[in-house]
């Protein structure tokens, strides 16, 4: 999926220009796209995981007009741009180089972009995948994960405790492992 559209223009212009291709019909590729995934055997979480048994994975939706994988993600938003109000935007094109868990070269497209981390990837649960990016991005992209959200958690409900209220949800959480 493309964000952008390359255009056609005079020889005086920079030929390079992007312009951003209608949002509706992104949000609505983004949507077929979290669609396909949860049919895909691939995409399915496994059993357990290094966050406990009878925890959730992210829920994904829609927020303010980009589609998120998690709370998690509107939260970090709110945090950046409302509460700090620094420019941070959803990344669907840069992506950064790494080798998978299965020795296969692979691309990882950060979260966010933000004028205060650069990139900005939130994390909920860490696999053995994020790791490897985490390595492979050391020094570029920032990792928020459990600890790192926690107090930014705390700071958005001060800020609006209704805040959960403008996040669409477009699939359930996944729920992994039994909880005893």
């Amino acid at each position: 999926m493309e964000l952008y559209q390359e255009l056609e223009v005079p020889p005086v212009v920079n030929p390079r220009i992007l312009l951003p291709k209608n949002p509706i019909w992104v949000v609505k590729e983004q949507i077929k796209s979290f669609e396909d995934q949860e049919k895909n055997p691939k995409y399915k979480v496994p059993p357990v995981s290094k966050c406990g048994l009878g925890k959730t994975q992210g829920t994904k939706g829609l927020f303010r007009g980009m589609a998120l994988d998690s709370y998690w993600e509107a939260a970090f938003y709110i945090w950046m741009v409302d509460i700090k109000g620094c420019s941070c935007h959803r990344n669907l094109t840069e992506s950064f180089d790494y080798v998978n868990s299965e020795g296969k070269d692979a691309k990882f497209y950060p979260d966010f972009k933000t004028m205060e981390f650069g990139f900005a990837e939130v994390k909920g649960r860490w696999r053995e995948d994020d790791l490897l990016k985490r390595e492979a991005t050391a020094g570029v992209v920032t990792f928020f994960g459990g600890e790192e959200m926690k107090p930014i958690l705390k700071e958005v409900y001060n800020f609006n405790p209704k805040w959960k209220d403008e996040y669409n949800e477009v699939t359930r959480p996944v729920k992994y492992g039994k909880k005893n």
